[in-house]
């Protein structure tokens, strides 16, 4: 598997012109090797050789231990035909700065409220059918739960509301990532301070497992992570407008909802996982689109709504 990842732009015609190009480069450049670059949800799974893959990418025994050290924390046999799932099952995760949402809670809330409209509609664009929607969700979050089930920050957090209080709170309570023979791998920040309350903070906290879907990065970005993978640019920059436009929105609409209104959310969201209705998922593309368009930079042309296109 191979990521790519692009520069930050203040447009979507900008990374839209960034993401063609790279994705027509890597294209003449495989066709001329005799290999096939295919950009979709999932391959068949596979069992990577650690030692090999630890070649290509350092981080992946660091990130194969802690999901190992998940199961034994739990007390259960590692599953190894699903252990390391995330070489088999592919995302498009977008990043999305200047909102300064650590100034204002209310607008991750805003996020997390408008979440379910949101994947019902990039599942729509994705997959067209209810049904097969269906299938691609069940893939990738079946996964997912099975090897981080009991992780205060996994997908839709449970928490009782998203604000920074509880967030710092489930962060505490996390897992660490490393390789298998760190001495803190699988504990937490409070059972690393409980035993040793001198060890350096900042080495522990870029180790700490945030696998929420709307993620705050140290760096000050938003990291939307549950979009899957798009076959070519024109979807990916779709998932991308459809991200953009969800910002837009909980900024107009950043008034602090209850956390009955959270809850709610989350349970929508869930509920979707196991069988995903994308028959109202043009509604929310024509509002996403309406909000892009009062950007002036006729950004809306990349989320054709379905109901437009009939």
């Amino acid at each position: 598997m191979m990521e790519a990842a692009f520069s930050y732009f203040d447009d979507l015609h900008g990374l839209y012109g960034e993401v063609t190009a790279t994705w027509q480069d890597l294209m003449t450049a495989a066709t001329r090797s005799g290999l096939r670059i295919v950009s979709k949800p999932q391959i068949r799974p596979q069992q990577l050789e650690p030692s090999v893959a630890g070649l290509i990418d350092p981080k992946y025994r660091w990130l194969s231990a802690s999901r190992r050290a998940m199961y034994v924390a739990r007390g259960e046999p590692v599953d190894d035909a699903i252990v390391d799932f995330p070489s088999y099952i592919a995302a498009t995760q977008t990043q999305i700065g200047g909102i300064r949402w650590w100034e204002n809670e209310r607008i991750v809330t805003a996020l997390y409220r408008l979440e379910p409209d949101i994947q019902s509609a990039a599942y729509g664009l994705l997959c067209g059918s209810a049904h097969d929607a269906t299938k691609l969700s069940k893939v990738r979050w079946t996964a997912y739960h099975s090897v981080f089930r009991g992780m205060p920050l996994l997908g839709f957090p449970d928490l009782p509301a998203w604000t920074f209080e509880n967030w710092i709170s489930a962060l505490v309570e996390s897992p660490l990532m490393g390789e298998e023979t760190d001495q803190w791998t699988g504990f937490t920040l409070r059972q690393v301070y409980d035993c040793d309350p001198n060890v350096p903070i900042e080495k522990l906290l870029e180790r700490v497992r945030d696998l929420q879907i709307i993620k705050p990065k140290p760096f000050g970005t938003l990291e939307f992570r549950a979009d899957p993978a798009a076959e070519n640019p024109d979807k990916m920059i779709q998932l991308v407008a459809l991200r953009l436009g969800q910002v837009l929105l909980a900024v107009q609409e950043a008034e602090l909802p209850s956390a009955l209104e959270y809850r709610e959310a989350r349970k929508r969201w869930y509920r979707q996982i196991a069988e995903m209705d994308v028959s109202e998922a043009w509604r929310t593309i024509d509002r996403l689109r309406c909000v892009l368009e009062k950007r002036g930079r006729k950004e809306e042309k990349y989320l054709e709504s379905p109901h437009n296109a009939r």
